[in-house]
């Protein structure tokens, strides 16, 4: 497998600069939040052609992505940075600027980095939370985080 992709240095402009590999083939199998609950089996999305949990409202709103991500475990983390707290694993929420509407979520690995899933593409891990921004994946509104598991 390429660990850099041409494609993606097009529709995520900043990404070649701030560093990235490829860590997966393209796959519909799952999404970006699936991925970030550690499940490559299933899609989630409150969308009507994705799982998602019944008892969570099924729309694009923050407070339903916070509602989700605290059912595993995680608070919100207003003041985070991203940056690498070692006794936490963190999931950064992206927002679309112009409607308010979750867009995508991205997971902290344990070196500091962060892994993505984009749509049915590729899975990549990006130095940066910023490196997708200028994209159609919106910006990071918000850090969720929970301890590790010991």
């Amino acid at each position: 497998m390429d660990m850099f992709d041409p494609l993606l240095e097009i529709k995520l402009p900043k990404i070649k600069d701030t560093g990235y590999k490829v860590t997966s083939p393209e796959t519909e199998d799952y999404n970006c939040i699936a991925w970030t609950i550690g499940r490559t089996d299933i899609r989630l999305w409150p969308g009507p052609k994705s799982s998602w949990p019944i008892n969570i409202k099924r729309d694009e709103k923050l407070s339903s992505f916070i509602d989700f991500y605290r059912s595993f475990g995680y608070n919100i983390s207003i003041h985070d940075s991203g940056k690498l707290e070692t006794d936490y694993e963190k999931i950064a929420i992206y927002m679309d600027p112009n409607t308010y509407l979750v867009t995508h979520v991205a997971k902290q690995t344990e070196s500091g980095r962060w892994t993505s899933k984009l749509g049915t593409y590729k899975d990549i891990e990006h130095n940066t939370l910023d490196s997708l921004a200028g994209s159609d994946l919106g910006i990071v509104t918000l850090i969720t985080k929970r301890k590790v598991k010991q």
